[in-house]
This record gives C-alpha cells, sequence and structure tokens, in this order.
C-alpha cells in the first residue's frame, strides 16, 4: 500500500488535491483542473475527477474575476461525478445547485450575449441533470428542474421528455 500511496505522489501529484502542485509542467488554474477532470470524468475515474474539480472550485475562489463559464463548468461537472457515485446523492444536489446559484447571481451584469448563452446551455444542463438526481427523492422539485431547464434551453428535448413523462 505504501508502494502505491507514494507512486501516486509521483506520478500525479494533484490527486490528492494539491492545489499549488504543478501539472505537466504548467501552473494550475480552475481552466486546467476542469479540462484534467474532464479527462477523468470520460475514463470513470469519478473520485480523482471530483478532487480535480474541487481543486478548480478552490483557485476559482482565490482568483478574482474567474470566467463565469468555468465555474458553472466545475460546479455542474462535480456534481456530475458525484452522481455516479452512489450514496453521494446530497453532494451532487449541492453542487447543481451551485452552479444554478453562481448562473443565477452573476449574469445580471454580463453585457455578451454569447457568454450568457453558453451559461445558460451549461445551467440548463445542470439543471437536467439536479431533476435527474431528484426523480426518486422529490418528484415535485425535479419536475421544477426539468421546467427550469427547459426554460433556459427551450430545444433540450431530453428535459422536454422526462416532463412529459412526469404529467
Amino acid at each position: 500500500r505504501l508502494i502505491l500511496l507514494i507512486a501516486l505522489f509521483i506520478i500525479d501529484p494533484i490527486y490528492i488535491n494539491g492545489i499549488e502542485n504543478n501539472v505537466n509542467g504548467g501552473e494550475l488554474s480552475p481552466e486546467k483542473c476542469l479540462s484534467l477532470g474532464n479527462s477523468a470524468l470520460s475514463e470513470n475515474a469519478y473520485t480523482k475527477a471530483i478532487l480535480l474539480y474541487e481543486d478548480g472550485i478552490r483557485l476559482a475562489a482565490l482568483k478574482d474575476g474567474e470566467s463565469l463559464l468555468t465555474i458553472l463548468s466545475l460546479e455542474t461537472n462535480l456534481a456530475t461525478a458525484y452522481s455516479y457515485i452512489g450514496g453521494k446523492e446530497d453532494k451532487a444536489i449541492e453542487h447543481y445547485e451551485n452552479a444554478i446559484s453562481v448562473f443565477t447571481q452573476q449574469t445580471d451584469d454580463i453585457v455578451d450575449e454569447e457568454i450568457v448563452g453558453d451559461a445558460q446551455a451549461i445551467t440548463s444542463q445542470a439543471s437536467f441533470f439536479y431533476g435527474m438526481v431528484l426523480q426518486d427523492i422529490d418528484a415535485r422539485r425535479s419536475v421544477e428542474m426539468y421546467k427550469y431547464a427547459v426554460k433556459l434551453d427551450p430545444n433540450l428535448w431530453a428535459g422536454w421528455a422526462n416532463l412529459d413523462r412526469k404529467s
């Protein structure tokens, strides 16, 4: 076990939430954490993805003016990673709510319509996935999340389909 733990430190120093560590020769940033977390998530390495997304969120909190899209993506993808792990619905819910809250608090001041549109798309997905997590926990709130998702993105056909099933 000690050898495995040492190998983790040598091979992948960020794996232990070391936000001050360099990764692949570059400074660690929220964007880099997002990218590495997405790679880990696509490889079903959920624990590693969670650690990377959490590091990205911590780093974003330290930087003034961090990208809204990066923060939304970190929160949404962190929630998604938690939702893949059984028994972590409470953590998934917390981070989907964080994403939606960031969207509602920060988009009013943004004048760039492209950024607002991208933020809406990410938040729509967060709301949809949040609704899926809630399906077996709170059907009423699940429907509310699907409605919010299709309000933000009227072309989110999966949201409409889940609303039809709930009706």
